[in-house]
């Protein structure tokens, strides 16, 4: 009742899941085949847009200059991630943030950890030995906000094959998707079920 309450536009916002069976025991699973992100868009009009997350459990090694630790909290999105979820931004422009590939996002106490005082905007951050560039700043995530995260990457930067992004049989990424307003989505999800 209050998560997402904060989010503009998140009343049209959906989380894709799969219900599956199996000898009759039901089982329901949030990572999904990437395809369905690329089949929605294409195929029912009633969708905005969508993006994936590729979550991680593992903390990676960040360093600039002498600065390193090994963070956690680290994912890899797809750019329309912010088209889906509008955070504030303290520096940068969440619409060109992550496009490119090599591309990160950081909250603003990495910021300060890793920069000071200084701009980070289009300096490099090592990550497990890879160069990437800072393209924004995230202000502080809204409340109850059932994402927790303290910097993303761009999907681009995972190396996934463009031809896997496209399978129906690999499940590891999340996706969600934005109705435009006034969907019925009940109408929706059974058209998805047929």
């Amino acid at each position: 009742w209050q998560y997402d309450k904060k989010i503009p536009g998140g009343e049209n916002v959906y989380r894709i899941y799969e219900q599956r069976k199996h000898n009759d025991v039901i089982t329901y699973g949030a990572p999904v085949a990437p395809a369905y992100a690329s089949f929605l868009k294409r195929t029912y009009p009633e969708v905005d847009t969508t993006t994936r997350i590729l979550m991680s459990i593992d903390k990676f090694l960040m360093e600039v200059g002498e600065k390193r630790n090994y963070e956690e909290k680290g994912w890899f999105v797809e750019s329309s991630f912010f088209q889906v979820f509008p955070l504030k931004f303290s520096k940068g422009d969440p619409n060109t943030a992550l496009i490119e590939p090599r591309t990160v996002v950081i909250n603003e106490e990495l910021a300060k950890k890793y920069f000071n005082n200084e701009d980070p905007i289009n300096k490099t951050i090592y990550i497990d030995k890879d160069t990437l560039t800072v393209k924004g700043v995230l202000g502080k995530l809204p409340d109850h906000f059932h994402l927790d995260f303290h910097y993303l990457m761009s999907l681009q930067t995972a190396g996934i094959p463009k031809e896997r992004m496209e399978r129906w049989t690999w499940h590891q990424l999340y996706t969600y998707v934005k109705v435009k307003p006034g969907t019925n989505v009940q109408q929706l999800q059974d058209k998805l079920q047929a």
